[in-house]
């Protein structure tokens, strides 16, 4: 699959793998044209892993270009929080389209693995779990019962 991005012509191959097309025009001669592999590098966030790249200047992530060939219309320069790049499997290196979906930065935060609860200093188990102005803030004396409401409050109000 093929797309311009920043003034490039770039191409994602069978394997994932991105590359971008060559030539030097002189005189109006197409000298030596041919894909080029494009020179990728990691960039470690707070808790994720991420592949980077960069075309004519500017550095994109890769996850957001792999999702941007697949769906031209979608605004890879919008780095609003409502245009994110969601890893469905929390995997930052795994940029496979069926693994990738437009996310807002909420969805993004319901899409992590926090246990959304912790313990007391009083031995009791504590659910805290938001989802916009709904709340769930709530002591139990056990850790399953804790477990059990986080997950009921999840798949309540946690869904794209």
């Amino acid at each position: 699959m093929e797309a311009e991005l920043n003034g490039r012509l770039i191409k994602l191959d069978e394997d994932g793998e991105l590359y971008w097309w060559f030539h030097r025009n002189s005189r109006n001669v197409l000298k030596n044209p041919r894909w080029i592999r494009f020179k990728q590098s990691l960039v470690k966030t707070k808790n994720k892993v991420y592949k980077t790249m960069e075309a004519n200047g500017r550095k994109f992530k890769v996850h957001r270009v792999v999702y941007f060939i697949h769906n031209t219309e979608w605004n890879i320069l919008d780095n609003s929080k409502a245009n994110l790049i969601d890893h469905v499997d929390n995997d930052g290196l795994n940029n496979n389209i069926n693994n990738l979906r437009v996310a807002t930065h909420q969805q993004n935060m319901w899409n992590t693995k926090s246990k959304g609860y912790s313990v007391t200093p009083y031995n009791n188990y504590r659910a805290k779990v938001q989802c916009g102005e709904v709340k769930l803030t709530k002591t139990y004396k056990t850790e399953q019962e804790c477990i059990d409401a986080v997950n009921e409050f999840k798949l309540k109000y946690h869904q794209f």
